[in-house]
């Protein structure tokens, strides 16, 4: 018996040729299963039923008309080979294809990071010819394109949020890459009423140039606010302590500097202060409007400048750090070291280094170095003619101890790091000056923190 046609194949069983010229096929979606009879050669009957009555299944054959396959399964022969393939062919312009152009912007490109100019590799094309045989990729004229359009529609999609909030804070930061060109990047940061979630948009990573001055970046910043309307919405701005960040934030919010106080020593002289409020919602309200519009110290960037002044106060340690350091700036630039040591430790091992702008990274690199073995490292560090590398029992004792002092704190900062929490809720303020004594080994180390 012949083949049934496409149509019958995809919607209808029971596939029968009657008096060779009559062929005959039950519905597969119809509830009883109704019969359709045609003549051979023509589908008309059994295209219209699928589509007056299925219409959803119908839409699914036309997406499979799109697309050819061949008429006979490859033999083993062939598709040991790969002379043959069972990959179906795309015609262009078909809604497939339309899909397949949609996915490679925006699943590849945008969320992989890929190049634009992917589209036009060699080897691109012919993974594109083994998985979708007869699909032509979009130039990257075309892609650029609909990458334009795309951030225009986002855009669009993030001031419509942002309109239906009453208020927004944001955080605001300025860095260089490796080519020593600056980017502002702005996020801004509310409360989705209908969720009770807290919602993150990156706003802009625009390229900053000129000094960094904080008119400067304050007139990029408001510039960014007005564009997406958000100026007057503005509570917060979370920035680090960096003397720029300051004077952009006194210049946006029109107050001096340092101008954060509650309250003034006067105001506690005022009796009415200390009475009991009659409406506890109405003093709650005005405290919240008078507290509302200012800047606030990334608590995390604070807590990594006070581990970098302890640092470079403890005057114990320096000498165990100090070999840290070029230890393991020797493991990175020299090969005959990193021969050395991959051929003692293995591969895997590494010592990390430290990085002033990365976060916890001297407690990495201490972590990295105490996870070896310190008599193989003295033994390393002679062979290869740097005795002066040799870390004594007391300084290798040192940087054990070192780990315990640091490790809560990369606990607290990766606490107040989350993205959708509230994290100030976790940090509990103190104005105080408070003196501490470690004991590192046979010495004493003495940290003052000032809250």
């Amino acid at each position: 018996m012949s083949r049934p046609p496409t149509v019958i194949q995809f919607a209808y069983n029971g596939y029968e040729v009657r008096e060779g010229s009559k062929q005959i096929a039950k519905c597969k979606f119809c509830v009883k299963q109704n019969i359709l009879c045609e003549k051979v050669g023509t589908t008309s009957n059994f295209t219209r039923h699928l589509k007056q009555s299925h219409p959803d299944q119908y839409q699914l054959y036309k997406d499979s008309k799109n697309m050819t396959t061949d008429e006979s399964q490859p033999t083993i022969t062939e598709y040991i080979s790969g002379s043959r393939t069972s990959a179906r062919q795309v015609v262009p312009g078909s809604r497939l294809a339309t899909q397949m152009n949609q996915s490679i912007v925006y699943d590849l490109i945008v969320c992989e990071s890929l190049p634009v100019r992917i589209v036009e590799t060699p080897g691109f094309k012919k993974f594109l010819q083994i998985v979708a045989p007869g699909h032509k990729p979009l130039c990257r004229g075309s892609v650029k394109k609909q990458l334009h359009v795309k951030a225009q529609e986002v855009k669009s999609s993030i001031t419509k949020k942002l309109e239906c909030s009453t208020s927004v804070s944001a955080t605001v930061d300025i860095w260089s890459d490796r080519k020593m060109r600056s980017f502002l990047g702005v996020t801004t940061h509310v409360l989705n009423p209908d969720k009770m979630s807290l919602d993150s948009y990156t706003l802009a990573c625009d390229r900053f140039r000129g000094r960094h001055t904080g008119e400067n970046i304050a007139a990029a910043f408001e510039k960014i606010l007005v564009e997406f309307r958000i100026k007057d919405k503005l509570d917060y701005v979370i920035t680090d302590n960096a003397a720029n960040m300051k004077k952009a934030s006194s210049v946006h919010f029109d107050f001096a500097q340092g101008d954060n106080d509650c309250g003034s020593e006067d105001s506690l002289d005022n009796a009415t202060m200390w009475e009991t409020p009659e409406d506890h919602e109405q003093i709650i309200g005005e405290i919240s409007e008078t507290e509302k519009q200012g800047r606030l110290a990334c608590f995390a960037h604070t807590l990594q400048l006070c581990i970098k002044d302890g640092l470079e106060r403890g005057t114990p340690i320096r000498p165990a750090l100090s070999k840290l350091s070029a230890l393991s700036n020797l493991l990175h630039s020299s090969t005959i070291f990193k021969e050395a040591f991959e051929l003692k430790f293995g591969e895997r091992k590494s010592i990390a280094t430290s990085n002033k702008t990365r976060w916890n990274s001297m407690l990495f690199e201490v972590q990295s170095i105490c996870a070896l073995d310190h008599t193989q490292l003295s033994e390393l560090c002679e062979s290869v003619g740097h005795p002066e590398m040799i870390f004594s029992a007391r300084e290798w004792s040192q940087l054990k101890e070192l780990i315990n002092i640091l490790d809560p704190f990369a606990i607290a900062t990766d606490l107040t790091q989350g993205e959708y929490a509230t994290t100030l809720s976790v940090v509990s303020y103190q104005h105080c000056s408070h003196s501490t004594t470690m004991q590192i080994g046979t010495s004493s180390l003495s940290i003052t923190c000032v809250h």
